[in-house]
């Protein structure tokens, strides 16, 4: 009887509407259009919805897979009641074309026809194989290499430790694959609740750097995310290259920079300071500043920044100050006809000055803090512009090449001798290219840029105008 129900409901309901049948009692029919819904012709009646199309739907005893095409596969298990629940989830790079499951292995195959196989352990689903399909025949042909498992013992200064050696049947030179189980949430459609799942993917494949007979070292790259407890496996595919660019949340970036100007132009000097925080979840707070001196005139600006930072999109605002000093009210003159001013005019103060002025800022990043990007802002005081930064980053590996440009301007109404209200526009300037150089770490926690900058410094302030090319250093520390 059940059989018939079972072509009864096949024969009733719309081919390109149900693409699977739930062994649940009366056959209950998952019916599938652009996403999850029960129609009327099903017997279930009940909303799923997936953030995807679903591209394919298996049963397999007590195991429900639902493959969607972008957001990789979801696997329920019956219970005693007979509902299904969200055991695990399987995500996928790219979109998924179909699947298909042998009762131990997960086949995923991608538009471009490119499997990737996945094999069901306790804890999980882990990738196991890619490019090709793989049985379990012609696993036994392969060498004891293929046997080796591991897991990463220690990760320090950008290289990551693993318990398996030269006593293993490893070589120096060959490719291992870091496999994490990470918990993640994800979003259950058949409770319309989310929920808390572990999640296994590969990380990165990387080429073994030292070897010893019971452990071995791996160098990481930029960005690759390789936690103790991970996961190894040796693998013939290939090395991958930098990971995805992305935030570190909980992360100190600590910077400092010296910078002389002692060549073509007026001796100066530029120091640097700056501290970013990225707070759990999705707020970050930045702050420092720099100042600039010349022989006879020196600039200082600080400020604090609070904003929302995302993987690849930031916004912010702030403020700070700009202090300007040295220089002299006879300066002022020599920029004015003095034909303004009383031929008598001798009692003049040649005394040095200073002023101050606080300003309010804000900003906006596009692309990834270790990854391409463009950041620019904005400085006013009041209605009256400020100035604006820039800064332009391209990213390799090891190094980053990079723009950086801030210019200043504040105004101030000066009354001098027997000329009133003087308008006078106080400047400074820093134009730099540089190369910033992953010296250790992987972008994380324990991770050393060297900075190396050629560029120009300028200050105009009280008949002070000076400019210099400036070769300048910088480290930043990341904890």
């Amino acid at each position: 009887m059940a059989f018939l129900t079972l072509i009864y409901t096949l024969m009733t309901t719309s081919p390109d509407v149900c693409t699977g049948i739930s062994p649940d009692g009366l056959m209950k029919a998952f019916c599938i259009q652009n996403h999850v819904r029960i129609e009327k012709n099903c017997r279930q009646k009940q909303n799923l919805v997936f953030r995807s199309t679903i591209v394919k739907t298996i049963f397999a005893g007590e195991m429900l897979f639902i493959a969607t095409k972008k957001h990789g596969v979801y696997i329920y298990l019956r219970g005693l009641s007979g509902s299904y629940s969200l055991k695990w989830t399987v995500p996928h790079d790219g979109l998924i074309h179909t699947i298909s499951w042998d009762g131990k292995y997960l086949f995923i195959v991608d538009i471009k026809f490119k499997s990737s196989v996945y094999r069901e352990t306790n804890a999980g689903f882990n990738l196991w194989r890619e490019g090709q399909y793989t049985t379990e025949s012609v696993r036994k042909k392969e060498d004891s290499r293929f046997k080796v498992r591991g897991k990463v013992v220690s990760v320090e200064r950008g290289s990551a430790k693993i318990n398996v050696g030269r006593n293993h049947g490893l070589a120096e030179g060959d490719s291992l694959e870091i496999i994490s189980i990470r918990k993640k949430r994800v979003w259950d459609p058949i409770k319309s609740s989310w929920k808390t799942v572990e999640v296994s993917r590969r990380q990165s494949i990387n080429d073994i750097k030292t070897l010893m007979d019971f452990s071995c070292y791996i160098e990481l790259k930029l960005n690759q995310d390789i936690r103790v407890g991970d996961q190894v496996r040796y693998t013939t595919l290939s090395p991958t290259g930098p990971a995805k660019a992305r935030k570190w949340p909980g992360l100190h970036q600590f910077y400092l920079e010296f910078g002389p100007g002692l060549m073509l132009g007026e001796p100066s000097v530029l120091l640097r300071g700056h501290y970013r925080y990225d707070f759990p979840g999705i707020f970050t707070l930045k702050t420092g500043g720099y100042t600039l001196n010349f022989n006879d005139a020196k600039m200082i600006n600080g400020y604090i920044h609070g904003g929302i930072s995302l993987d690849y999109f930031e916004v912010g605002i702030g403020g700070g100050f700009l202090r300007f000093s040295g220089g002299s009210e006879e300066g002022v003159l020599n920029q004015y006809d003095k034909k303004v001013l009383h031929k008598n005019y001798v009692d003049y103060s040649a005394s040095s000055a200073s002023f101050m002025k606080p300003y309010f800022s804000s900003y906006a990043r596009i692309g990834a803090i270790d990854g391409l990007k463009f950041e620019l802002g904005i400085r006013t005081t009041g209605r009256d512009f400020a100035g604006i930064w820039a800064y332009l980053q391209i990213v390799a590996n090891i190094h980053t090449l990079f723009l950086d440009f801030d210019f200043l301007v504040v105004e101030e109404i000066k009354d001098i001798g027997y000329v009133n209200n003087i308008n006078m526009d106080h400047i400074s300037m820093l134009i730099r290219i540089g190369d910033r150089i992953r010296l250790f770490g992987n972008g994380g926690s324990n991770t050393l840029f060297l900075n190396l900058m050629f560029g120009w410094q300028m200050i105009d302030y009280y008949g002070v105008n000076g400019v210099s090319t400036s070769f300048s250093a910088g480290m930043e520390y990341r904890l």
